[in-house]
């Protein structure tokens, strides 16, 4: 899984980036998550990738891939804690445009694949995977004409069989503007 999500993810910046590299609103970035369950501090850290483009000042579509560790969800697979991989396409708008700070609210669809962290005994059984609904609210801050730095709230709820799946992340993320 981890595999296909890299791949998909490769392939979406490959396409992206030349596409829009001449219009300097491409942008990329890394980050850090700190991932709970109803607003309870003791779960779970991991790190994400994330993709965009801004096609005018007020919206960009963006691609977010998320990576949880040993995360305790309380899941409806089993009581152990999971590994938890997806990745979203979001639509992004951002209400106030300034020099010094932009705030946006996000919302898409994705990919949640989530599994049991110590499954080698049970040959994969305790693995789900399916759509879910993502949404966040951050705000950019310009480090300087390329660099900006990401701090975000977002929360994450499973569709169809992994509908019991819900958690929120906090992240902070250095995003590179082509």
């Amino acid at each position: 899984m981890k595999r296909c999500i890299l791949l998909i993810t490769a392939m979406l910046v490959l396409i992206i980036q030349p596409a829009s590299a001449d219009n300097g609103k491409t942008f990329m970035g890394v980050g850090a998550h700190f991932a709970g369950k109803n607003f309870e501090f003791d779960k779970s850290t991991g790190a994400s990738f994330t993709a965009g483009h801004h096609w005018n000042e007020t919206w960009a579509l963006v691609l977010e891939t998320l990576f949880l560790d040993d995360f305790d969800i309380s899941n409806p697979l089993t009581d152990d804690d999971v590994d938890v991989r997806q990745v979203s396409a979001l639509l992004r708008w951002y209400p106030i445009i300034t020099n010094s700070a932009k705030p946006y609210i996000s919302a898409g669809i994705g990919y949640l694949d989530i599994h049991v962290s110590d499954d080698n005994t049970l040959n994969g059984r305790l693995s789900k995977a399916d759509i879910c609904a993502r949404g966040n609210m951050g705000i950019d801050w310009p480090l300087n004409d390329n660099l900006a730095l990401e701090i975000e709230l977002a929360g994450t709820a499973g569709i169809d069989k992994l509908s019991l799946v819900s958690f929120h992340d906090w992240n902070m993320k250095l995003l590179y503007t082509f």
